[in-house]
């Protein structure tokens, strides 16, 4: 057995003058030598504790000689070994020295050369000791990053991989090893990771770049490191950073939404300072951010006077958890900005208060229009109250049922004999005669397309009475929600004034049945209205011939203007005239000379227009 500390060459070779050399050799270079025969011990049973063994290589002829030799040598345990033989063939020669790694001793060697060859063999056995050592560390040391780590050759295959149980994309080890990973991975820039690969193998330079997978639908991200390592390796330290990704992605969007909406958003710390604004707050104050970012609240000034103060305000929140009411800010320019604010602290994962938020709307034209109405509420209450026609405003209801009136003015209940108190307490349903909720149907579709409707109805007086209204309803904004007015008008006489318009028309046309007389009604433009039908006995005519036609049209040329300015001079003066004689062209185009008779009738309705 090999004694600790004790350098041993084992020498399984047969005796001669040659173990001299090989002795003295092994002296000078500090080794103990154990000599065993080969006739007597096998290389199977040898101890092989030794630093180096020395054995016999029978004369050879044949590579397939040495081949066999070094097959038993192999199945032991991994010690540098050396051949020692005769003189060989320079092509065997040259074979046995690429086959046995560390070189052999030729018998007759000079003791120089036997130790130079010992020498040589012990450096390479220690270089290959330091490159197992290196390789058992880096080993280690890559086991000892948290990271998963591909040792990839020139072509991007991956050969081997370091911790997997890092490796959290659905990509495993199995699916990993011996493919290329520009199969699995893309880059997230423009890199392209063949290039990155072979740039990392000509100038061993480090690569870092980002890359994803998708799997499933599903996206991951890793961040990639491309370093060297052994030979034709590189190393690809991997680093999941889907998470970072995923959050960052979030952190943007909220981001982009608080820059993007109209509130202003400040956040402080505990005493005050800003340390985040969105941008409708450096719109609004005509600041950037450098200005404002680190100063604290009181740069955006306040009013005691008009609102609270930013003391108060801090001072509030921290006290209560939030705070929200009026506070008066003041721009660059000194512009005044009422802000209606809402604050609250912020928590960490402990409870305790870590900063300040406030949300601001700004609510200075609000409060301009606020006060504007203020000061019209009684211009409008006086228009309301005094005005002409009867004014009323009610609702329609949940089950499509006008409600009771919100407000009636005085003409409106004066106009069906009730007191304004009264009225108020009715509804349209309770009023109307002859109410019904499929008139009330197509009112309210008229009022949804058009926004307005007009029609006539007949209500029932507090003295039993009937009256004939001229009713225009239109959508208005009231209290705060849709509502609709009504503006009535009395038409009772003006329709007891139509009935007998029509009664008189009706008897003439039954005069004029059987004579040449015939009754027609034209509007301020002169344009046939009615036309009686004892016209075609005069001019051949039909009344739809005639109606929607004006006066002139069935007029003489040289005529046309005289008549024209005739009937406008009568219509303007409200006067009557009697026998004027004018000629008219008839169907057949003979000109009929006839005495007209004619009076203005004016009838004004809800919009003003006059019909003669």
């Amino acid at each position: 057995m090999n004694k600790p500390g004790k350098k041993r060459i084992l020498c399984h070779v047969s005796p001669g003058s040659d173990i001299a050399v090989l002795k003295e050799a092994c002296s000078v270079l500090g080794y103990q030598i154990d000599l065993i025969d080969p006739k007597v011990n096998s290389i199977f049973t040898l101890d092989h504790s030794s630093d180096l063994i020395v054995f016999e290589l029978p004369e050879v002829r044949d590579r397939s000689e040495i081949d066999k030799h070094r097959c038993k040598i192999l199945q032991g345990e991994h010690i540098p070994y050396m051949y020692f033989t005769g003189s060989l063939e320079k092509g065997i020669s040259q074979t046995v020295e690429s086959e046995s790694p560390y070189g052999f001793i030729e018998r007759g060697a000079s003791v120089t050369t036997v130790i130079n060859q010992l020498k040589a063999a012990f450096k390479i056995f220690n270089l290959e000791k330091s490159e197992n050592l290196l390789k058992m560390n880096c080993s280690s040391l890559l086991k000892a990053i948290k990271y998963p780590v591909l040792v990839i050759d020139r072509g991007g295959v991956c050969r081997e991989l370091f911790n997997e149980e890092g490796y959290t994309t659905p990509l495993t080890k199995e699916r990993m090893l011996g493919a290329c990973i520009t199969d699995f991975f893309e880059p997230v820039n423009s890199d392209s990771l063949d290039e990155i690969i072979l740039n990392c193998f000509s100038t061993g330079d480090s690569k870092t770049t980002e890359v994803y997978t998708c799997i499933n639908s599903d996206l991951y991200y890793y961040e990639v490191l491309f370093s060297g390592y052994q030979g034709e390796s590189i190393l690809m330290t991997i680093r999941d950073i889907t998470a970072i990704k995923q959050a960052s992605q979030e952190l943007r969007l909220k981001s982009l939404m608080m820059d993007q909406i109209s509130d202003c958003v400040t956040i402080t710390d505990l005493e005050g300072r800003i340390t985040y604004i969105n941008q409708a707050e450096t719109a609004l104050f005509k600041k950037n951010k450098d200005e404002l970012l680190g100063k604290k609240t009181d740069i955006y000034g306040d009013d005691k006077t008009k609102g609270a103060t930013q003391k108060e305000i801090i001072e509030k929140t921290l006290k209560d958890g939030s705070w929200c009411g009026e506070v008066i800010n003041f721009s660059e320019t000194g512009e005044e900005h009422v802000m209606y604010c809402r604050t609250m602290t912020i928590k960490d994962e402990g409870g305790s208060p870590v900063a300040l938020c406030g949300i601001s709307t700004d609510i200075t034209n609000r409060k301009l229009i606020e006060q504007r109405l203020l000061q019209s509420e009684e211009k409008y209450r006086l228009l309301f109250d005094c005005n002409a026609d009867s004014l009323s405003i009610l609702r329609i209801d949940a089950n499509g049922m006008p409600s009771k009136f919100l407000e009636v003015n005085e003409a409106a209940a004066a106009l069906i004999g009730y007191t304004r108190d009264e009225l108020l307490a009715k509804s349209v349903a309770e009023l109307e005669i002859d109410f019904n909720q499929i008139a009330l149907n197509d009112r309210i579709e008229e009022l949804q397309s058009k926004g307005k409707t007009n029609f006539e109805t007949t209500v029932l007086s507090k003295d039993g009475g009937e009256k004939t209204l001229d009713v225009k309803v239109v959508v208005i904004s009231y209290d705060g929600g849709p509502a609709l007015m009504n503006i009535s008008r009395d038409i009772t006489e003006r329709k007891r004034m139509e009935e007998e318009l029509k009664l008189s028309v009706k008897r003439f046309e039954e005069i004029s049945e059987h004579s040449r007389s015939f009754l027609w009604l034209v509007d301020p433009a002169l344009t046939y209205t009615s036309v009686t039908s004892s016209v075609k006995r005069v001019l051949g005519y039909s009344p739809e011939e005639m109606v929607g036609k004006r006066l002139r049209d069935f007029h003489p040329e040289d005529q046309r203007g005289l008549f024209e300015a005739f009937c406008r001079e009568k219509q303007d003066a409200l006067d009557s005239t009697v026998d004027y004689e004018n000629p008219i062209i008839a169907k057949n185009g003979t000109t009929v000379w006839v005495t007209t008779a004619a009076m203005p009738v004016h009838i004004e309705t809800m919009d003003g227009i006059k019909t003669s």
